[in-house]
């Protein structure tokens, strides 16, 4: 078990970074009993544990008790050399004196930026950034594209996991993958409109109309699709009126069958949006026309086969601001949800940049 000791204002990126790094874990509670205590920040607790973890950009009362001197602060941008890995850190860090420990160490001036040891009966870590700090910027922000083929997130993960071990610690760990496969695949829709015929004359419709007719000639034009699904494509623009009157069945209300056909039984889960109307203050109005929670029973209720599948809740950028906060929306979202679908599995929260591209 992992005891965490960090600001309250960090708590949400403690919870999103256990989520990646699947192992036991709380944060630290007196009398708790813990293999691993992670102090983010100064170490201000003395807790009894196998090993004491503390990740600080600054120097702390650790280094005058180990009698370490030598300590550089940098206050820019640099890269950290893991085993053959680089690891970006892009807030302040500090490496303590010439490099012997091996643990982790300045790309350039090859000094210590980690070290482990034992103190007293127990093995001590310190680590000489601000772990916390560096996740939530790689969540939030991200990091610049020169950078883009590092995978500096999983690189935190597999530096402290090693910590650990090498601490003696075994640890137990939901890996990201089943035993024995390299990758896993989840099967997962989006559902925006679930039904043509609850849409008149809106920009729905207007949309729907224009890629049937020209846009799919332009395709048809360009080589990207063929006669057979140009006409299937227009005879559906002919049919709209039929369904509207309810003399044709709803083209688009079928689709949900033809994605379990599709999948072979294998379940996947469908997202809708939290709430209808509530699109976010920089959404688009259009996002109310989509199917939301409150109407998720009725949809997927049409047929068995779709009821027996999972749904979420989507659409809530970490960056959107809701009235009432991002985790009290969601929550209500998933609080309809769960009375409406049998299978609610959560939400699907995104990372959105909605000023620029990434």
């Amino acid at each position: 078990m992992i005891g965490v000791i960090a600001e309250p204002a960090e708590h949400d990126v403690v919870r999103e970074f256990f989520e990646l790094f699947k192992t036991p874990w709380e944060f630290y509670r007196e009398g708790g009993k813990y293999d691993v205590l992670l102090h983010a920040g100064d170490c201000n607790v003395d807790a009894a544990a196998r090993l004491v973890v503390v990740y600080a950009a600054r120097k702390t009362k650790l280094e005058e008790e180990l009698g370490i001197s030598e300590c550089a602060v940098r206050n820019s941008p640099c890269f950290l050399t893991y085993e053959e890995d680089l690891i970006p850190i892009y807030g302040e860090s500090i490496t303590f004196g010439t490099g012997k420990n091996g643990l982790l160490a300045d790309q350039y001036t090859r000094e210590d930026a980690a070290y482990l040891q034992e103190t007293n009966g127990r093995m001590q870590s310190r680590v000489g950034y601000d772990l916390f700090r560096e996740v939530r910027s790689l969540l939030t922000v991200g990091q610049p594209a020169v950078n883009a083929s590092m995978p500096a997130l999983e690189l935190h993960i597999a530096f402290l996991r090693d910590l650990i071990l090498r601490a003696g610690i075994s640890l137990t760990e939901i890996p990201p993958v089943p035993d024995g496969y390299r990758f896993i695949v989840c099967l997962s829709h989006d559902v925006d409109h679930p039904s043509i015929r609850q849409h008149k004359w809106d920009h729905t419709v207007l949309g729907f109309l224009y890629r049937a007719t020209v846009g799919s000639m332009i395709r048809v034009l360009r080589g990207q699709m063929g006669a057979r699904d140009l006409l299937s494509n227009w005879l559906a623009v002919l049919k709209l009126p039929l369904v509207h009157v309810g003399l044709a069945s709803d083209f688009w209300r079928e689709f949900g069958q033809r994605y379990v056909e599709l999948e072979g039984g294998r379940p996947s889960t469908f997202f809708v949006i939290p709430f209808k109307g509530r699109p976010g203050k920089k959404g688009k109005v259009q996002a109310s026309s989509r199917v939301a929670v409150e109407r998720v029973r009725n949809w997927c209720s049409r047929d068995r086969r779709v009821d027996r599948q999972r749904a979420g809740a989507r659409g809530i950028p970490r960056n959107t601001k809701f009235d009432g906060g991002f985790r009290n929306r969601r929550e209500d979202a998933l609080a309809v949800l769960r009375t409406r679908v049998p299978y609610a599995v959560g939400a699907r929260r995104s990372v959105i940049r909605l000023d620029r591209w990434i």
